[in-house]
């Protein structure tokens, strides 16, 4: 005989046989219980993760395995796919009835942009799954957009050249902190940044030059992140501002007849300044005229003026 019970609790029954004695039959009585059927729940059936930065992993999050039925059941070893690694698992080969275990999870995802899985068990009651997900994050970056600063053209000494910039951009899906600079030289910088950049996203770092020496100067930008720190060279010329001196002061043609012209006599100018003279013109007063010059309209070095009397 078996026992097939339609329904959980205690169960009666009984055996009659017939035959030729005296009573006409015989009775067994039979007992038994109805326990559950075989039911394993996978609790909960989805894990979602947020976000993490790649190659880190999240906090783990737990799965739990129950066993409903009236019966053992054996379990097979859980899988994952994806980027959720196992941490810990306190299932073993069977589950007791009425009993339960732990599958616990973690988050450690190996590229950017939403990233899927499914967690996976089998048993005798079928295969039990849970759906995994979470976000992966690059790292924030600090890439410059340069190395050096020159500054090609000359400036006067005591002026401000045009600025130039240098570009700070954050490739990572990750903000920036810490952003800082330092300048060393006589190149004044301005921070547009400020002192975070959000992920993919550039800002500018604004570099002047104001000579305070004649000839060439150098100097040194120094962008620091919580990523580190980054240097750019920076150079520039200084040039001496405009200055103009005519040599000698005074002219002397002594005696001459009356209108008869004298020999010429040279007064020299001379450009003791860094930058160009431009658009130079002459005049006199008096018995005098400009005999001829050879001064252009723009000369940086020196030049002679030549007056004669008349």
């Amino acid at each position: 005989m078996s026992f097939a019970p339609s329904t959980t609790g205690a169960l009666q029954g009984s055996l009659t046989v017939f035959a030729n004695v005296p009573t006409g039959q015989v009775i067994a009585s039979l007992f038994g219980t109805g326990l559950p059927a075989r039911n394993v729940v996978l609790l909960p059936t989805s894990l979602a993760f947020g976000s993490s930065l790649i190659g880190t992993p999240t906090a783990a999050q737990n799965l739990t395995i129950s066993n409903t039925g009236g019966v053992s059941v054996h379990l097979q070893a859980p899988t994952t796919t994806g980027d959720f690694p196992i941490t810990a698992n306190t299932c073993g080969a069977s589950l007791a009835p009425n009993s339960g275990c732990t599958v616990s999870i973690a988050f450690k995802p190996t590229a950017a942009g939403g990233r899927v899985g499914v967690f996976i068990i089998s048993d005798d009651a079928g295969t039990q799954t849970a759906q995994l997900s979470g976000n992966g994050q690059a790292p924030a970056t600090a890439a410059l957009s340069g190395t050096t600063l020159n500054f090609s053209q000359p400036q006067t000494v005591g002026t401000k050249s045009s600025p130039q910039q240098i570009t700070l951009t954050n490739n990572g899906d990750i903000s920036l902190t810490d952003i800082a600079i330092a300048v060393t030289g006589d190149f004044p910088a301005q921070n547009n940044c400020g002192s975070f950049l959000v992920g993919h996203a550039s800002c500018a770092i604004s570099v002047a030059f104001v000579p305070t020496i004649v000839g060439p100067e150098t100097g040194t930008l120094t962008v620091t992140t919580q990523l580190g720190s980054q240097r750019v060279a920076i150079s520039g010329t200084g040039i001496a501002p405009r200055g103009i001196s005519a040599l000698p002061s005074t002219l002397n043609f002594g005696s001459q007849a009356v209108n008869g012209t004298s020999s010429p006599q040279r007064v020299i100018l001379t450009n003791s300044g860094g930058s160009p003279l431009t658009s130079l013109t002459f005049s006199v007063t008096g018995d005098y005229t400009i005999a001829g010059t050879n001064c252009p309209p723009v000369r940086r070095s020196m030049r002679k003026a030549t007056a004669t009397s008349t």
